[in-house]
């Protein structure tokens, strides 16, 4: 079938339905997103949350002690960690102060497409074993068996995505190599 890209994730066939390419118009949008967190911000993001949730859990337990109601512990640390993801999860700007200036490969583009194509494939996995395990948990009528799916569906998609199996690793990158300095050179000429 003859089709023509509109807009490089939204083509149009012959027979004028509209086809949307999912993996192109997720990778234009988290391009324009920034996603990244230097070193210092990353620190600082793993101390806010610590912090925040050592200060809920004691304060949860204090309240549940007082209140003699343990659900009001788990509540209050639930609010905590909903609270400290919030704050500390997302890229912040206040978590990309100081960016690292990485070495640019050899070649003008970047290959990443394994790395690529097992982000995809642990999205994919996990979202159908998440659909999938609400519908059987609905269907049965247990929140557990929701759970369970999606824990079974995040160890298969570990599993598959995260060792660096042959399938990641068909394009290695050519790195260029590191720059010598010529000072060394020049004190050793002096010296002669």
């Amino acid at each position: 079938m003859y089709s023509k890209a509109l807009f490089g994730w939204l083509s149009l066939r012959t027979h004028d339905w509209f086809v949307i390419r999912s993996d192109k118009m997720f990778e234009s949008l988290l391009n324009a997103i920034p996603h990244h967190m230097d070193f210092d911000g990353q620190r600082r993001a793993e101390r806010y949350f610590q912090l925040i949730i050592v200060v809920f859990a004691l304060s949860g337990l204090v309240w549940g002690y007082v209140v003699q109601q343990f659900s009001m512990t788990v509540y209050t640390l639930g609010v905590g960690f909903v609270l400290a993801s919030l704050l500390t999860l997302p890229p912040w700007p206040m978590y990309r102060r100081k960016p690292l200036n990485w070495q640019k490969p050899k070649t003008g583009d970047s290959d990443f497409d394994g790395q690529r194509r097992a982000e995809r494939y642990f999205q994919l996995i996990i979202v159908v074993f998440a659909l999938s395990g609400l519908v059987w948990g609905y269907v049965v009528q247990q929140f557990s068996m929701t759970v369970y799916t999606l824990g079974v569906g995040f160890v298969l998609a570990s599993l598959l995505t995260l060792p660096p199996w042959p399938m990641y690793r068909r394009k290695p990158l050519n790195w260029q190599k590191p720059k010598t300095s010529d000072s060394g050179a020049k004190s050793s000429k002096k010296k002669k």
